[in-house]
C-alpha cells in the first residue's frame, strides 16, 4: 500500500498478487447488480457490496476509486481523495 498526497489530492494505492479480475468484469465491479462480487474472485464468502459503497461514500467526497487487474497477476485500486474532504454522507 502507498498513500500520498499531490495537487490537493490524497492517493491511496493498495495491491495485490491475487488471482485477478477478469476485465470484463471490471466495469461492473462497482454495480449492485453484479453477481461476480458476491461470489468473489475465488469463490469467497461475503455480500458483495463492500466496493459499491466504498464507491458511493467516494463519490460524496469527491474522491474516486479505480480498479487494474490482470488475471494470474493480481489487482491494483487506486483511490482519490481531495485533502480536506469533510462532506458528511
Amino acid at each position: 500500500m502507498s498513500v500520498t498526497i499531490k495537487d490537493d489530492l490524497l492517493k491511496f494505492v493498495v495491491s495485490d498478487d491475487g488471482v485477478g479480475i477478469p476485465s470484463s468484469k471490471i466495469p461492473h465491479l462497482f454495480s449492485m447488480k453484479n453477481d461476480y462480487l458476491r461470489s468473489g474472485t475465488n469463490h469467497e464468502k461475503g455480500s458483495g457490496m463492500g466496493l459499491v459503497v466504498a464507491k458511493k461514500a467516494l463519490d460524496e467526497l469527491g474522491g474516486s476509486i479505480k480498479v487494474d487487474s490482470k488475471l494470474g497477476k493480481g489487482s491494483t485500486f487506486t483511490i482519490t481523495l481531495p485533502v480536506g474532504a469533510q462532506k458528511h454522507i
